[in-house]
């Protein structure tokens, strides 16, 4: 026994009751104990999706909705991606698609788990089943209309309308079991979109309908909505009764009279057709239908000359002025082009003849090459003179899309790139995902010029990046960093962008536009930031972050380690208790490490920034300050966690050990300060809330250093240090006054 898909999947001579117990055993595709065993994990069947249908088939029949669902279990679990072309694909979506319409709980769940699958599909491949709209909505019209709206907006908010087009749901609405409900659940779906008149395509099918009453229903809607039928439509029979039921309520009196102008010219056109057809005549009606006027050349002609290669090209360019030539078509201007041999040439002869006044075709392929041209982007030009491809095709919408899938199959970047300029010009800007897909594909080239191109022409079309994009940016864009270090820093600047930077702003675009950019994104584009002593980046950036994630801007709820949290949540998360010590750091060191002209700045520099005691703040302290600031948009930060911070970094400058990190020993054999300089300063940003000591401590005495750094670090951390040497005094014999009090205590 053999199913039709080339494979044996039976063994020959056996038994009846065998030969099922082996079926059975083939087709038990959930089952975990057999993975890798049976026939279609077999490498020969790799991809064999005539199999997978056969098997989906027969579970079908045999066990209905639990086969179906467990042939998707086996298809999930072998990580096998479901066509999207051809019969296989129809048959496959369409089976997983129709088993989860029904309402009750467990069929609409897995409705819902198809979906989900194909937005993960579409988000890391970029491809679609294009019916799958169609058959989702279409036939939770015929079963379950009041579903239909929901679904509707998650397709299209998830997967975009390139291949959603209503008025395929005609059919589906004619055949529904609840036309009332049907009607109500396609009106709101009707409202939602941007289509063309429907009138015509939608009425065919409805007009199918047995029952008049529903028809004249559906009938007055689409009048009501403006949606009138063409003329051709209006003068049928089934339409004219409509209007006639309707006692020509809905039929204006203009249209009436078009209808019956129509009617009588179709009339004329009959009898035409039967006249004598002279040459004359033919030649009229010929240039009639393509629009060409009398002595007047077309696109073929001019596009010849630039093809004869027995004229000198610059000749050819004189000779359009003396045939009258206006406008340069787009087969002229691709002739011109490889008459030309390169983009340097064209574009300068291009120059001279827009100076004779002859201007480019406003065809898709005329102002693509103007763009290109203007652009100075030579690959893609390149690409678009030597593409196969015949100018006209390229306003061919329908074919542009196809190809576009087919060359992101493909992984051809320059040619998907060409044809998403290509729609974005025919006014189709519904390819987010795809312009993401090629974004990606020149992420993983390094190819540095081209994405700052094309993430340039996506923010000029409010196009988001999305959070794959985002990765990917990461991943690929940024430059290697080891843990615990500042990443590597090449010789020479990138040509065409500075990756920190530019992943930072794709950061911050892709959030305002709404986008749940990863946390952890963040926080490593800020430890690159301060690790690189890049102080006004890291200032900047934490406030943005504290300003448009705070509670009062309300953006999307993040997804973090499996758990739902609130955007405040999310920046606690990342402004954690070791950032915080962190950004203290980066601001103590970018003090010390002088000004970098290596790196422009990612915002506009800041001015300078005072306390809330109206006192300036020195730059070591920029970091205590940005602490402090924080807490106006709610991360805040206790005065204890901040002092720590602050206590660290002076104990490793004034401490007793020796410090490993070479900027460390810098700032100790250079730095000329006392600690009560640092301390007094640190408190007065904090309005006094670090420490609360005695004031003759602050005064910058060589008798008050040891006293004030035992009322700062404690008498039992100082003791630990056995290098250390008081030879200022003894803490023994010369107690603290009666009184005094400690910021941390005396014994931390």
């Amino acid at each position: 026994m053999s199913l039709n898909a080339g494979t044996e999947l039976l063994e020959p001579n056996v038994t009846p009751n065998r030969l099922i117990e082996n079926l059975q055993r083939q087709a038990d595709l959930a089952a975990t104990q057999t993975q890798g065993e049976l026939a279609i994990d077999q490498p020969e069947n790799a991809g064999n999706f005539k199999l997978w249908v056969e098997l989906l088939q027969y579970r079908q029949r045999i066990d209905g909705f639990r086969g179906v669902l467990e042939v998707w279990k086996g298809l999930r679990r072998r990580r096998l991606d479901l066509p999207v072309r051809g019969q296989e694909a129809d048959i496959l979506w369409g089976t997983f698609i129709n088993a989860g319409v029904e309402s009750d709980g467990l069929r609409a769940q897995f409705l819902r788990r198809v979906c989900e699958y194909a937005e993960n599909l579409d988000e890391r491949t970029c491809l679609q089943y294009p019916a799958l709209h169609k058959c989702i909505v279409g036939r939770l019209l015929r079963v379950s209309p009041q579903r239909a709206p929901d679904f509707h907006d998650r397709l299209v908010a998830s997967l975009g309308t390139i291949h959603v087009d209503i008025r395929s749901l005609a059919s589906d609405c004619a055949n529904s079991q609840d036309h009332v409900e049907a009607r109500n659940a396609f009106m709101q779906i009707y409202s939602r979109s941007e289509q063309e008149p429907m009138y015509d395509a939608f009425m065919t099918e409805m007009l199918k309908c047995e029952d008049e009453e529903i028809i004249l229903s559906w009938h007055r809607f689409f009048i009501k909505d403006g949606d009138k039928p063409s003329l051709e439509m209006a003068a049928t029979p089934g339409i004219r009764r409509l209007y006639e039921m309707d006692n020509g309520g809905s039929l204006p009196a203009r249209l009436r009279k078009r209808i019956d102008k129509f009617e009588s010219a179709r009339a004329k056109e009959e009898i035409l057709q039967h006249l004598p057809l002279t040459r004359a005549k033919m030649s009229t009606i010929v240039g009639d239908v393509h629009g060409i006027k009398q002595k007047e050349l077309g696109d073929n002609f001019v596009a010849k000359m630039f093809a004869t290669r027995a004229f000198p090209l610059d000749m050819v360019i004189k000779g359009l002025e003396f045939f009258g030539i206006e406008k340069l078509g787009p087969l002229a201007l691709r002739e011109m082009a490889l008459r030309a041999g390169s983009f340097v040439e064209f574009s300068n002869k291009l120059t001279v003849v827009e100076a004779k006044g002859i201007v480019l075709d406003t065809s898709v392929y005329g102002r693509l090459v103007q763009k290109l041209t203007m652009d100075g982007s030579v690959q893609l030009f390149d690409t678009l003179i030597q593409s196969d491809q015949h100018p006209e095709s390229c306003g061919d919408i329908e074919t542009q899309e196809l190809l576009l899938v087919d060359f992101l199959e493909k992984e051809d970047w320059l040619n998907a790139h060409l044809t998403l300029m290509g729609l974005s010009l025919s006014g189709q800007n519904g390819h987010a995902r795809a312009w993401n897909r090629l974004l990606q594909g020149y992420i993983k080239q390094h190819d540095f010029r081209a994405i700052a191109r094309t993430a340039q022409q996506m923010q000029a079309a409010n196009m988001a990046f999305t959070k794959r994009t985002l990765t990917f940016m990461h991943r690929y864009v940024l430059p290697v960093r080891r843990i615990g270090r500042a990443p590597e820093v090449s010789t020479g600047k990138p040509q065409w962008l500075e990756p920190l930077q530019f992943t930072t702003n794709a950061f911050i675009y892709a959030a305002q536009c709404g986008v749940a950019v990863n946390p952890l994104l963040w926080k490593e584009n800020l430890k690159r930031y301060g690790m690189l002593h890049r102080w006004d980046e890291v200032e900047q950036l934490v406030l943005w972050l504290v300003q448009n994630y705070s509670a009062k801007a309300r953006p999307r709820p993040y997804k973090l380690r499996g758990r739902i949290r609130e955007p405040k949540g999310v920046l606690q998360w990342i402004f954690n208790r070791q950032m915080r010590f962190a950004l203290f750091v980066w601001a103590f060191r970018r003090a010390w490490h002088g000004v970098s002209d290596r790196y422009s700045t990612t915002f506009p520099p800041t001015s300078s920034v005072t306390s809330s005691s109206g006192r300036t703040c020195e730059p070591w302290a920029k970091g205590l300050l940005l602490l402090k600031r924080m807490g106006d948009y709610g991360i805040s930060t206790t005065p204890e966690l901040a002092r720590n911070a602050f206590l660290t970094r002076m104990w490793i400058l004034f401490g007793p050990a020796a410090s490993t990190n070479g900027l460390n020993e810098k700032v100790r054999l250079h730095n000329t300060r006392p600690l009560a300089y640092f301390v007094k300063h640190a408190n007065e940003i904090w309005d006094g809330e670090l420490f609360d000591l005695d004031p003759e401590l602050l005064k910058v005495k060589p008798q008050n250093q040891a006293r004030l750094m035992v009322a700062i670090f404690g008498r039992r951390r100082l003791e630990k240090s056995s290098s250390y040497c008081y030879t200022a005094f003894s803490m023994e014999s010369q107690p603290f006054p009666s009184g005094q009090k400690y910021g941390l205590g005396a014994e931390t």
